[in-house]
């Protein structure tokens, strides 16, 4: 059964290279969207692109700076008109260290992709969005990590965090252009940033972190992507501002 409200829209994915990006332009593509695929690695957004049956686009930018946001904003426009959704998803995930050991690089690194970014989306889509005349969705994705605080993520929570605030400020500033703005918060999900953890510190970190989740399993991106293309579609018509978990229980615990 498709979802209302979604065919023939045009979208914006930004980490649609991988994980949960590619797992919601696959799904946007399926209920009949035109997508944009964004990524910083231009190839791996092109792979996802001609891998879809409907329209879509690969472009290759960084989401945390002006200059790259404008231009796959650009992009999306001169290839199919305007932008009706977007999810604003691209993120860093960091290394898992104590506050002590974590250099500022790496933490405004951090900072840059997971809100800087997040604003500059924001901004553009909404922008793009009010001139358009208003209407259409947005949804963000935070984490878990937004909502609570994890040992050793002294610049991924604070990120997450600055996302969940930036929604919020968002849905209020959008209302009046009826553009409804919404954030998801996965919890552990299989995904090549979660694979760079486990190469980094090794796979018994994912059994220390399964620990914590009453359902007991990771997630599967397309779990998350079938929440956010619910979140974009008019059977969402009255959620607004949220932050929807999708943890497997984490949160609850």
């Amino acid at each position: 059964m498709t979802l209302q409200g979604l065919d023939g829209k045009v979208a914006i994915v930004t980490g649609g290279g991988s994980g949960m990006g590619a797992a919601t332009a696959r799904r946007l593509s399926e209920e009949g969207v035109k997508v944009a695929v964004v990524d910083l690695r231009e190839d791996a957004a092109k792979q996802v692109a001609t891998s879809l049956d409907g329209d879509a686009i690969a472009v290759g930018a960084d989401v945390s700076t002006e200059s790259g946001t404008d231009s796959y904003v650009a992009a999306t426009v001169e290839a199919f008109g305007r932008v009706d959704l977007f999810h604003n998803n691209a993120g860093y995930g960091g290394h898992l260290v104590p506050i002590w050991e974590m250099s500022v690089e790496e933490f405004d690194k951090t900072m840059a992709v997971n809100t800087r970014g997040v604003f500059l989306g924001l901004r553009a889509v909404l922008g793009r969005m009010a001139a358009q005349g208003g209407g259409g969705a947005i949804v963000n994705t935070a984490s878990v990590s937004g909502l609570r605080a994890v040992p050793g993520q002294g610049a991924y929570v604070p990120s997450k965090h600055g996302c969940v605030g930036l929604t919020k400020v968002a849905a209020l500033d959008a209302a009046p252009l009826q553009v409804r703005v919404n954030a998801v918060c996965p919890g552990l999900v299989q995904t090549p940033m979660l694979q760079g953890l486990i190469d980094e510190i090794g796979p018994e970190i994912v059994d220390i972190m399964l620990t914590q989740v009453p359902a007991g399993r990771k997630a599967e991106a397309h779990e998350v992507a079938n929440l956010v293309a619910w979140l974009m579609s008019d059977e969402a018509s009255y959620v607004n501002g949220a932050t929807v978990t999708v943890d497997g229980g984490i949160s609850a615990a």
